[in-house]
């Protein structure tokens, strides 16, 4: 699975299909101080950044992914690329 949840942390791993996308959106609405491991990720679909953009959860690991962690990781956390909880 794609998405693993554990209490408060959403861990995105590998390719993540919009098939994810509802899924993550209910347990954003869910869950008090969401916070998003985006370490192992590697490609989502446009329809979870969407959600993520929306939802503006912690981000509690930036991805290994050059681009991810480049271009989109900055636009989810609104910083200037050091994403919270960056793993350096």
């Amino acid at each position: 699975m794609p998405i693993r949840y554990e209490a408060s942390t959403a861990y995105l791993e590998g390719v993540c299909t919009v098939e994810e996308a509802m899924d993550i959106q209910d347990w954003l609405r869910k869950t008090d101080s969401p916070e998003i491991d985006l370490a192992d990720c590697t490609h989502f679909h446009t329809a979870i950044f969407q959600v993520l953009s929306a939802a503006r959860p912690r981000i509690a690991s930036r991805p290994k992914d050059v681009f991810l962690a480049q271009w989109i990781t900055p636009l989810l956390s609104g910083d200037d690329g050091d994403a919270q909880g960056s793993d350096g």
